[in-house]
């Protein structure tokens, strides 16, 4: 091999690795994308049920309110009829021995002393305009007294050593107190009808009531004979008994 065809074969390796190079750095050609298509959202419309479901809470709301106000309302007069009620618990000039109607719990024990037993008068029918406590003291005295006014609205007792007014007390003749109360006060006429034997309104609202039979539980006394006698003697505000 002469010095003229090697030279030829160096130039032409020469050209081939300048080639290559070239072409190891030729950078590589990105595709095009298409750009990303913005997503929309889409709310379907409410269905029946939901709708249906938002009208009857709204019909639940409005229905409480309402009830809250007729309650408002409802414990407005119950209010007024308490207050009404208080007005009318004024103290007696009646009274059997030292209690008279609308004393307090205080004016009680000051004149009685503290031994009684108390307990709670059922009223599960809702005649009552308040609570009312039964102090009873030994079974001869007993005591209706309002738990929220704290007043004496009844008194009952079975004791001689509890007289009326008029000076009367249990054990004493029936017809003759009958017919000294009928001298000055008139037979007291129930709202609902009808003249009870032995009862008297002593004052506006205030009546007493003479009973001749103790052990039949009742205010309500027979026709009486000339040895009838006084077994207890009541004290009460006349709307107690409505």
């Amino acid at each position: 091999m002469n010095k003229k065809t090697l030279k030829m074969m160096l130039i032409s390796l020469l050209s081939v690795a300048l080639l290559a190079g070239c072409s190891a750095k030729k950078p590589q050609e990105v595709e095009p994308t298409e750009p990303p298509v913005p997503s929309v959202s889409y709310e379907e419309p409410a269905a029946s049920s939901d709708l249906d479901n938002t009208k009857e809470v709204e019909s639940q709301m409005e229905q409480q309110e309402a009830e809250r106000e007729e309650n408002l309302r409802s414990e407005e007069q119950d209010e007024q009829l308490f207050q009404s009620y208080i007005d009318h618990i004024v103290r007696s000039a009646s009274r059997l021995g030292p209690v008279h109607l609308g004393d307090t719990l205080e004016d009680v024990i000051k004149n009685l002393g503290d031994n009684f037993t108390e307990e709670t008068i059922k009223d599960d029918a809702g005649f009552f305009p308040e609570p009312l406590a039964l102090l009873d003291y030994e079974g001869q005295i007993e005591l209706w007294i309002g738990k929220k006014t704290n007043r004496v609205v009844g008194i009952k007792v079975s004791t001689e050593e509890f007289q009326t007014d008029l000076g009367f007390k249990t054990g004493d003749n029936a017809n003759t107190v009958i017919d000294r109360y009928k001298d000055l006060y008139g037979e007291f006429e129930s709202p609902h009808g009808g003249i009870n034997l032995g009862w008297f309104e002593v004052e506006k609202d205030v009546v007493i009531i003479f009973d001749f039979i103790r052990d039949d539980n009742s205010r309500f006394n027979p026709e009486i004979t000339p040895d009838s006698k006084v077994e207890y003697i009541e004290l009460i505000y006349a709307w107690i008994l409505d």
